[in-house]
């Protein structure tokens, strides 16, 4: 491979790896008489998935690491992405769009969040330590 970048748009990398399913299903026709099922491919998904996760505890020195563990965790995370736009393109779902949606939201709501948690830490920085409610504002009911 090539260290030269590559820029993909999603919408691209999606029409690339459906071509690359429908190999897939040509050879699961051939060898199963059928081809996969959209909850096999969640399967096939999960596998990789899995195998991501012991590769990135090799990369941290949390699991046996193979020697080639960063060429792998690029084949890996590239399947597991060939996975998602596989799945989504047999879903009718088209990730691009799904994708900057989710992320537009989940940016103003976490950018919500950080100035909350902000305001609330430098408020609590101000109240005198050990000061509950009521306390200190000549407040002697009991």
């Amino acid at each position: 491979m090539s260290n030269t970048p590559i820029h993909v748009g999603l919408a691209q990398a999606a029409m690339q790896a459906s071509r690359v399913r429908q190999l897939y299903h040509q050879l699961e026709e051939v060898h199963h008489g059928a081809r996969w099922s959209k909850q096999e491919d969640v399967v096939g998904l999960q596998s990789d998935v899995g195998e991501l996760g012991r590769l990135v505890m090799g990369a941290e020195g949390r699991w046996m690491a193979p020697d080639d563990v960063r060429k792998q965790l690029e084949v890996k995370l590239a399947e597991c992405l060939w996975w998602i736009f596989s799945l989504s393109n047999r879903l009718g779902i088209d990730v691009e769009h799904a994708y900057v949606d989710k992320m537009n939201e989940l940016e103003h709501e976490l950018t919500l969040s950080v100035a909350n948690s902000k305001k609330q830490k430098k408020t609590a920085r101000r109240k005198p330590k050990g000061a509950a409610e009521g306390e200190g504002k000549g407040n002697t009911s009991a």
